[in-house]
């Protein structure tokens, strides 16, 4: 268990929006204007999941699933982070607060996590189970990174639990989705997070999941 002097800010980042076109004008060879391509839609970033949707799922995975999906719902971490959390990761700063620290983004930038009630309970009880810096937090079934197996079985438990999965159909379901929880509460008064992103820090979601599980 390490232990860390965290300023705020320090690790997330701000920053840079970068605006890029959602379509471009094709031009034929005469070098005239032609129709601009409509990008197909993609539910990922609009799905809001509810909270007897996200319990219907929970009660389809198996527990090493089970555990990434409440993460996921009360961190809005994506995929790639969850499953690349190591316990090289984990530190506790000089007032005793908790957080995990990413590996680095598809944005190169590495982030701070806080940890609360039920995230932090679990990942203290993984770092005890631990044995190398570089075991996984959230380990798959057979104990490596667990994406590929994410990837895998995610779908099946979704379909079990009567919803859709895929990103083109409105109603359907991804892991995206579960960063999509609309009783949102603010995260602790911790170094900065995911500052671009309001569906991060749902912890209240993960309370109550906690509490019912």
């Amino acid at each position: 268990m390490g232990a860390c002097d965290l300023q705020p800010g320090t690790g997330a980042g701000l920053g840079l929006v970068h605006l890029r076109p959602t379509a471009e004008v094709d031009q034929g060879a005469s070098g005239e204007r032609g129709r601009i391509p409509r990008s197909p839609e993609d539910n990922a970033r609009t799905r809001w999941l509810r909270l007897h949707e996200i319990e219907a799922i929970l009660a389809q995975c198996p527990e090493w699933l089970e555990v990434i999906v409440r993460f996921a719902v009360a961190t809005g971490m994506r995929l790639g982070e969850v499953c690349s959390l190591s316990r090289a990761g984990y530190q506790v700063d000089q007032m005793n607060r908790a957080y995990v620290v990413t590996e680095r983004t598809k944005n190169g930038e590495r982030l701070i996590w806080p940890l609360e009630g039920w995230p932090k309970m679990h990942v203290e009880k993984r770092i005890a189970e631990c044995r190398f810096p570089a075991d996984y937090l959230f380990p798959g079934p057979e104990g490596g990174n667990a994406r590929t197996s994410v990837n895998r079985k995610l779908p099946g438990a979704i379909r079990a639990a009567g919803l859709k999965y895929g990103r083109k159909d409105p109603d359907g379901v991804t892991f995206h989705s579960f960063r999509h929880y609309p009783e949102q509460s603010r995260a602790p008064d911790y170094p900065q997070s995911r500052p671009e992103s309001a569906q991060s820090g749902m912890l209240g979601a993960l309370r109550v999941l906690a509490d019912s599980g």
